[in-house]
């Protein structure tokens, strides 16, 4: 299972991505969502379990996306690929981006930790996307669980 431990950084939501490769070595990444707003469009996912899959997007091409939360042991489509009529989240996605501005509810992947003077984000992000997607490559699905205080 893929855990990313999550905490507030003045205007971001940054995290620490851990999973086991098939080879058995650990991988290491860092994560960056935009602050937590009640689960509003464009907030931080809340904490929980969930299912990631696979598909391809025409503005971001194949990356995984949330399915979830997890519910009584089934995946419910509460956010991710398909829209959600209560709240209006779909499509949140891991994909590249290097700062909180440049998401709308998505957690984007990076290397490294970054700032400038108006944001904390990561760094590196395409580099690490396409570690991610290649650690992955032939999984339509993944597990995930987003934890965290923020």
């Amino acid at each position: 299972m893929i855990t990313v431990v999550r905490y507030r950084v003045h205007n971001a939501v940054l995290g620490v991505m851990t999973y086991r490769k098939r080879e058995g070595d650990g991988r290491m990444l860092y994560t960056v969502e935009r602050p937590w707003d009640n689960n509003a469009p464009g907030s931080a996912l809340p904490n929980g379990p969930y299912q990631l899959e696979k598909a391809t997007f025409a503005t971001r091409g194949e990356c995984y996306g949330f399915v979830g939360p997890l519910d009584d042991g089934e995946y419910k489509d509460s956010v991710g690929l398909w829209q959600v009529p209560e709240n209006d989240r779909f499509a949140c996605l891991i994909h590249s981006a290097n700062w909180p501005s440049q998401l709308a509810g998505c957690v984007a992947l990076g290397l490294r930790p970054a700032a400038d003077a108006d944001e904390w984000g990561v760094g590196d992000s395409r580099k690490a996307v396409n570690i991610f997607m290649r650690d992955h490559a032939g999984l339509d699905t993944l597990e995930i669980l987003l934890k965290g205080e923020f």
